[in-house]
């Protein structure tokens, strides 16, 4: 088998026997990609993204170093909150006039001519502020508040817009620390310039920072759908966006978190900010060295934190959870500052609000606004920013008026207090989100999708009048329809007895049946005149409906002599139960009938007449003709008449289509006393397998916990994958119209992580194949291909497999859904169910079922999933290969390639599936690997009749006559 293999001759070969190397662009991109998950498609956005967001924060650093600097060297640390009030009354206008400009602009041109606005306005303070004047600093603090709030929001805005939920998770960390390197090099940029300059100095730096910013964003992709115009629309008000707010519990938890987070975050500043003068006296330096030198600490940090701990913190914690990471470490830190009101409390406070709150948070609450739809977001994000950020401020600035002013003396107690009150309460609005967070986006994946399993509604008056009517249509399967929705809704008493006389032999018979359950008067006054109808089968049910409801024994015995063998079979069955005939003559009779097909057929239906109890023999021998009709017609009546003994006979009806569903009925008819016998043909191999394939739905259909508990434990141990398959969407269908149907938690959950291994095997043996093709051209045989295709439709039939286990999990959580759109050629509602489905999905297999699903090539997977679950080999094969190219042609590396792979085929063949053997097989003798011949045979042996003249066309490939299939 080695030596075979080592004939074939490498597919490529590189100059000079060596592998050529990659740019080192490409391996930048390889190492990028590896470290933070940047993929080809992100690299324009993120690059556009970080470029913008470092140039604006340095810009705004420098502007905030500076404003503060100069604020507080010239005006009391009191008359701060009268600054912030001021900012949250103008931002309300300023977001008024953004909203209009979106209607006209499309957002990355509006940010571009937002930042150049920005620019020049800078430039005109630095002309005003040549002479300070309160006037002058305190409109320099309100400006760049206002700068903050317009840009900010229209970056975050356009990046909700080209990125969808999967690569705001990959990405915003990396964007964010974009953010967070300008911030630290404006900061330490400022404390530099300041040694040389005065601070209003810097604001021609801060101008062409802000102009240069302006260009970056044109780079952006554009967005999917184009800008929503409103020209010929009022912009919505105010009110508007609070009844929108009030009428949706995520959207109010949202605003909850901006405006506490914001009062809270207003108290920080400015007990960090009252407490400035006498931190930097006490290190000998000016209040503009200050700041620019703990700015530049603080986003250093950030930046280390953004860059370290910020993405692992959301992959493992989650979105919800990475949100209470701040506003737990300022409820510590407040309730340290109420403790002791010293100065390194607050330091501590700003620090953790300044490394947290533009990396982890930031990223964390900006993915909070990827559920909600386009227009949703724009105008909830603008009206959360100017009321619920800038009012928050108002309502902080007017708190600490009303301390400072109001005889309080500036009491820190009292603002320390208050701070400790406010981070617990920020804490709670975040505890809880998660579940709106996740139902936000099954509303989205919900949309455009219909239901599909509903429940049939009552009737009323009008639907009953549509029943009635279709009885009358001259379609024959409308009236057979409607007479089935009578009866599936307990009316039948509605259904007229003149429905007798319709023309139609099948609507005449079904009617029949549906009367032989009820005793109406009208029925029995019409039966009498179908006696002479024409069609025999109609006078054979017209005798049995009155023999139940009439027994008129004379009227029976004449019809003993009936041309028809059918009818007077029928007379005969009923003068048995009506006593009018012995015992031992009974039987003698209808043993002499069973063996003529038309009597039989009217032995099968008139079975309900009859005291099965005496006659328990017949329905058995009825059954032994394996006849399609009588067979059915003898379900038909069981299920009239159900006896427990009858179960096994009507179970080996159900490997034959057309009496399937009547064969169903009457062992539901037999009730939870038949669940024994079907578990026992379940679970018996002997079985035959299209017995086997249809018992789970049966057994389904008791819809009882006996029944759930049957089809887990069937779980384990199942190799046929078909009738894996049908269990599956039998429990599935049970806990979908009930989902309290109690479940084996435990045995669900194994079998849901043996399908995930399954599928991450399926996937290790298909890029096995397929990377040994490419290494050896010659082992591209035809079987080779199929057995690719094949593999692929294996592992994608093992995730569907834990789609549908999972389903029977929690079937609330509607993973019907999820897994359709991960299936969506749609890139965002793909990327929103991958979201949805990292929350939903038990801890237990998340992380194996999330690298199968995820975005990456078919090696990035394997790589990701072998985390979960490693296939045996792959670690070898890796090596082997490895060796093989490294030392082209040497032969004993490419025997140990061959026994390798050999031993991956060895394990597809012992794999349970007739399909991947036989092909295999096929592949093995292609390739003439004389080693796996006892695996072939096996195979050969073990397979279906459907498969086993592939495996058998794979032994003459060898040139070799097979054993016999008694040789030891």
């Amino acid at each position: 088998m080695s030596q075979a293999f080592s004939n074939l001759a490498p597919s490529t070969t590189c100059p000079n026997g060596s592998w050529s190397h990659a740019p080192a662009t490409s391996i930048l991109r390889d190492v990028l990609g590896k470290l933070v998950g940047l993929r080809p498609e992100d690299r324009r956005d993120t690059a556009v993204g970080f470029g913008t967001l470092a140039l604006l924060l340095a810009a705004h650093s420098m502007l905030e170093t500076t404003r503060d600097a100069l604020f507080l060297e010239k005006l009391p640390a009191q008359q701060l909150p009268i600054a912030y009030i001021l900012i949250a009354a103008l931002a309300l206008v300023v977001s008024r006039l953004n909203e209009a400009a979106l209607a006209r602009y499309s957002r990355r041109r509006l940010l571009a001519g937002s930042l150049l606005l920005g620019s020049a306005m800078t430039l005109g303070f630095w002309r005003i502020l040549a002479t300070p004047t309160p006037l002058g600093l305190g409109a320099l603090y309100v400006f760049s508040g206002l700068l903050a709030t317009v840009v900010v929001v229209q970056f975050w805005l356009q990046l909700g817009d080209v990125l969808d939920v999967g690569q705001a998770k990959r990405l915003l960390s990396i964007i964010a620390a974009g953010g967070l390197v300008g911030a630290t090099l404006g900061s330490a940029g400022a404390g530099a310039l300041l040694t040389a300059l005065e601070p209003q100095d810097l604001l021609p730096v801060v101008a062409a920072l802000f102009a240069l910013a302006s260009l970056v964003p044109l780079g952006f992709s554009k967005a999917p759908t184009a800008p929503v115009r409103r020209r010929q629309s009022r912009a919505p008000t105010a009110t508007h966006a609070l009844q929108m707010i009030a009428d949706d519990a995520y959207l109010r938890r949202l605003f909850a978190m901006v405006a506490i987070g914001a009062i809270l975050i207003t108290g920080i500043d400015y007990v960090f900010k009252a407490q400035a003068h006498e931190v930097a006296a006490a290190q000998g330096l000016g209040l503009g060295e200050f700041f620019a030198r703990y700015y530049a600490f603080v986003n250093g940090l950030s930046l280390l934190f953004q860059l370290l701990v910020a993405p692992r913190i959301i992959r493992f914690l989650g979105v919800s959870r990475a949100l209470l990471v701040m506003p737990s470490l300022l409820l510590v830190g407040a309730s340290a500052f109420a403790a002791t009101l010293g100065r390194l409390p607050p330091l501590l406070l700003k620090g953790t609000d300044g490394a947290l709150r533009h990396s982890l948070h930031r990223t964390a609450g900006e993915i909070l606004y990827l559920p909600l739809a386009r227009q949703t977001r724009e105008r909830f994000k603008a009206f959360a920013e100017a009321v619920g950020q800038r009012g928050g401020q108002a309502v902080a600035s007017l708190l600490l008026l009303a301390i400072t002013f109001g005889g309080g003396g500036g009491d820190l107690h009292l603002i320390a207090g208050a701070l400790v009150l406010l981070a617990a309460l920020w804490v709670a609005t975040m505890v809880g989100l998660e579940p709106l967070y996740l139902e936000r986006f099954r509303s989205q994946l919900r949309d455009g999708t219909l239901e599909t399993e509903v429940d049939i509604p009552d009737l009323d008056l009008g639907s009953f009048e549509l029943l009635v009517h279709a009885l009358s249509s001259e379609d024959d399967r409308e009236v057979l329809a409607a007479l089935d929705l009578f009866e599936s809704y307990g009316k039948t008493d509605l259904v007229p007895a003149l429905i007798l006389y319709h023309p139609s032999h099948d609507v005449v018979l079904r009617a029949f049946e549906i009367f032989a359950r009820s005793d109406r008067s009208d029925v029995r006054r019409l039966v009498g005149r179908l006696l002479k109808h024409d069609d025999e089968a109609i006078r054979a049910a017209a005798l049995r409906t009155m023999a139940v409801t009439q027994g008129d024994e004379a009227s029976l015995r004449d019809k003993l002599a009936d041309e028809s063998p059918e009818v007077a079979t029928t007379a005969l069955v009923a003068l048995v139960r009506a006593g009018a005939v012995a015992e031992d003559e009974a039987e003698t009779r209808l043993r002499e009938l069973v063996g003529s097909p038309r009597h039989a057929l009217a032995l099968a239906r008139g079975l309900t007449l009859l005291p099965l109890a005496r006659f328990a023999w017949l329905p058995e021998a009825l059954l032994s003709a394996k006849d399609v009709e009588i067979s059915a017609a003898v379900a038909q009546s069981l299920a009239r008449t159900p006896m427990l003994r009858f179960a096994r006979p009507l179970i080996t009806l159900l490997g034959h289509r057309r009496v399937r569903g009547d064969a169903r009925a009457a062992l539901l008819a037999i009730g939870e006393e038949a669940l024994t016998d079907l578990e026992k043909a379940l679970r018996d191999r002997t079985t035959p397998r299209l017995i086997r394939r249809h018992l789970p739905r049966t057994i389904s259909r008791f819809g009882s916990p006996a029944a759930a508990a049957i089809l887990v434990r069937a779980l384990e141990g199942e190799r046929d994958e078909r009738v894996l398959h049908k269990i599956l969407r039998g429990l599935g269908r049970m806990r979908t119209t009930d989902p309290n149907v109690p479940i084996d938690r435990d045995v669900v959950l194994g079998a849901t992580r043996h399908a995930v291994e399954a599928s991450v095997t399926a996937l290790h043996w298909r890029l096995t194949v397929g990377r040994i093709v490419a290494f050896k051209q010659e082992a591209m045989t035809p079987a080779a291909e199929l057995l690719v295709a094949y593999l692929d439709e294996k592992r994608e039939a093992a995730i569907q497999r834990a789609f549908r286990l999972l389903h029977v999990l929690a079937p609330s959580q509607e993973f019907r859904i999820i897994y359709d759109g991960l299936k969506s050629t749609d890139k965002k509602r793909k990327a929103t169910s991958l979201e949805l489905l990292s929350h939903v999905v038990p801890d237990e297999i998340r992380d194996g079922i999330l690298a199968l699903v995820e975005e990456g090539s078919p090696r990035a997977r394997l790589r990701r999933a072998a985390a979960f679950y490693d296939p045996p080999g792959r670690q070898l094969l890796d090596v082997a290969l490895a060796r093989a190219k490294q030392h082209e042609g040497d032969p004993d590396s490419l025997r140990e390639l061959g026994l390798i792979y050999a031993d991956h085929l060895r394990a597809m063949l012992e794999s349970p599936s007739d399909a991947l053997s036989s092909i295999v097989a096929h592949h093995v003798a292609e390739l003439e690997l004389e080693g796996l011949i006892a695996e072939v045979r096996r195979a050969e042996g073990e397979s279906s009749d459907a498969l086993h003249d592939v495996a058998s066309r794979g032994l003459g490939l060898f040139a070799m006559p097979p054993e016999p299939s008694g040789a030891g």
